[in-house]
């Protein structure tokens, strides 16, 4: 990437749902407080590696409080999703002829088995606020 076209990207918006915030700024302000939301998890448990022996260990989790725990994980990263990108639309101002040239870069969980059916999953279905 030429230095000519970093110059050219600027960031207009951010926006963010975490398990401390339900948008960037409370998840800012969250974390700078050293809030740490692990729990124990309701009904989820570790297997041991021996478990004639050895009892199930507990699995601490970051949930997010208003995300039903039991949604799939696509269902789960578009509830994550809405309010976000809705919150950067809101925040950034952009107008409809600015579209063509603006990218949304949307941080999604690291691949690994939960999440490898991702890789199929279209968000075309999303219902985002209208830009004028």
């Amino acid at each position: 990437m030429s230095t000519s076209t970093l110059n050219n990207i600027v960031i207009t918006a951010t926006s963010g749902v975490t398990a401390v915030g339900a948008d960037i700024v409370q998840t800012c302000a969250a974390i700078n407080a050293g809030i740490t939301p692990f729990v124990e998890h309701e009904y989820i448990t570790c297997t041991p590696s021996d478990a004639e022996w050895d009892e199930p260990l507990p699995t601490y989790v970051a949930t997010v409080p208003f995300i039903n725990p039991f949604l799939n994980t696509s269902e789960r990263l578009t509830q994550l999703a809405i309010p976000a990108i809705s919150e950067v639309f809101a925040k950034s101002q952009l107008k409809r002829t600015s579209l063509p040239k603006t990218g949304l870069f949307l941080a999604l969980p690291l691949a690994d088995k939960s999440t490898q059916s991702l890789a199929s999953v279209s968000y075309t279905h999303l219902t985002l606020p209208t830009i004028y």
